[in-house]
């Protein structure tokens, strides 16, 4: 199976904790995940920092690194070079940052609608990952 990119949408009062529950899923299943959240602003730079006058003097991309951390940086939309790894099973993702192979909708009655028109129950999990393993081989 190659990576599957999954879209969660819905409250963000129930998405949370039907994300933690769909990774426990996968993981129960020794998939391998990435999560991926979209967020419209996140700058873990400062001004006047060597990177603000590198792009002033025309750079393309600044990366931090640490040892369990990155962050890069662009001018432009970076997410057509963000990497997928090619040992995960899933992505699950928060918003869209890549293109989605499914989109999965969080109902207020307890209820996930699939792009496809299904409907599950968000608990138990069982019959919604069986169909997502069967759908994407």
């Amino acid at each position: 199976m190659s990576t599957k990119i999954l879209t969660i949408c819905g409250p963000k009062s129930i998405s949370k904790d039907f994300i933690q529950s769909l990774l426990m899923s996968f993981k129960a299943r020794q998939k391998c995940v990435l999560f991926v959240r979209k967020t419209n602003c996140l700058d873990i730079d400062t001004p006047e920092k060597d990177s603000y006058t590198l792009f002033e003097a025309g750079l393309d991309f600044s990366m931090l690194v640490t040892d369990k951390h990155c962050y890069l940086k662009s001018c432009d939309d970076v997410t057509q070079y963000l990497p997928i790894d090619g040992d995960v099973d899933w992505i699950i993702q928060d918003g869209e940052v890549y293109p989605s192979d499914i989109q999965l909708t969080l109902t207020e009655n307890q209820q996930i609608l699939t792009d496809s028109g299904k409907r599950f129950p968000q608990s138990p999990l069982t019959h919604l990952i069986n169909w997502l393993e069967k759908e994407n081989e």
